[in-house]
């Protein structure tokens, strides 16, 4: 037999957002590919064909994708 509390449980979805700063989706997406990518040249030890391999997407894709997030290729200077 199954037992019900009788205390209200809260809702997984009700987070306490009073001091949080509203980020639209395309903000945390950018925010989740640029820390992906880090983390993959990281992971390939600079290697842009592993990381590439690591996120499932062609070079030229990761190579685009680092421009567009301002993340400089391993060894090559800052513009």
């Amino acid at each position: 037999m199954t037992r019900f509390s009788s205390t209200p449980r809260t809702s997984v979805w009700s987070v306490d957002r009073t001091n949080e700063q509203r980020v639209s989706l395309s903000e945390a997406r950018d925010a989740a590919e640029r820390d992906a990518i880090k983390a993959a040249v990281a992971q390939s030890l600079g290697s842009i064909t592993r990381a590439a391999e690591l996120l499932q997407i062609s070079r030229v894709s990761l190579y685009r994708l680092m421009e567009k997030h301002g993340i400089t290729p391993p060894g090559q200077k800052d513009r």
